[in-house]
């Protein structure tokens, strides 16, 4: 979990005063979570966390960014 946390970071930028990526950062970490439940054998609240965050990210406004 730390490389992704890293690789969130790099998403994150800056200009002009205005933060971009910080839904591609919690993309990835949503990702990586819903993965290691995968593995850990979680099915099924895997696949509830997939459900809602699609539902989530396909729903959001991005015309205000």
């Amino acid at each position: 979990m730390t490389g992704i946390g890293f690789l969130g970071a790099g998403a994150i930028l800056k200009f002009n005063g205005t933060v971009k990526g910080l839904t591609t950062a919690a993309g990835m970490w949503v990702a990586s979570a819903i993965g290691l439940m995968f593995s850990a054998g979680m099915y099924v609240s895997a696949i509830v966390a997939a459900i809602f965050s699609s539902i989530v990210f396909c729903h959001q406004d991005f015309t205000s960014y």
